[in-house]
């Protein structure tokens, strides 16, 4: 069982997007679609649970957590601006292949505070999810909407029909 607040998952998301970069979090199967289709990313961070294989290389961007995050009391902290880009979501490529589409500061907001209050979550609320948090689905619905109330979100590398009833 894996909880969103952990450096892998969440962590790298909040903080690439803190800290100004522009980067793609994603699993290693994907890694290589995400460097050639998003050639202006200045990082991609590889997450390293996936239940897809392994790259047999990593991207040449790579960076580990440490080095990225090095002397980052030196950098200058910037303005609030609710249209600047935050993340990169992709769409499920119904009708052709799946395309990229930038998120920006407000997308995200509206889409954790929207849907806390749609579901009528609250801080004492356990979300579980199994979707992987490159769409929309899992990263709105259930991990912006649980950090929008400071409920805890419990990610699944995968649905288990026996495994359900027990995490849940």
């Amino acid at each position: 069982m894996r909880r969103v607040f952990d450096e892998h998952s969440l962590g790298s998301w909040h903080s690439s997007d803190h800290c100004g970069a522009v980067a793609a979090i994603t699993q290693p199967a994907y890694a290589e679609l995400v460097a050639a289709n998003c050639r202006d990313l200045r990082w991609i961070a590889v997450i390293s649970h996936d239940a897809g294989a392994a790259p047999a290389q990593s991207p040449s961007r790579e960076n580990s957590f440490e080095a990225l995050f090095a002397d980052s009391a030196d950098r200058p902290r910037r303005q609030t601006d609710p249209s600047a880009p935050c993340s990169v979501q992709y769409t499920s490529g119904t009708t052709s292949r799946p395309k990229a589409v930038l998120w920006t500061h407000a997308n995200a907001l509206w889409g954790g505070k929207v849907n806390a209050a749609h579901q009528d979550l609250h801080a004492s609320d356990v979300h579980q999810t199994y979707l992987p948090l490159f769409h929309t689905n899992a990263l709105a619905y259930s991990m912006l909407a649980s950090l929008w109330v400071g409920a805890t979100c419990v990610i699944q590398p995968r649905f288990s029909a026996s495994r359900f009833w027990r995490v849940a």
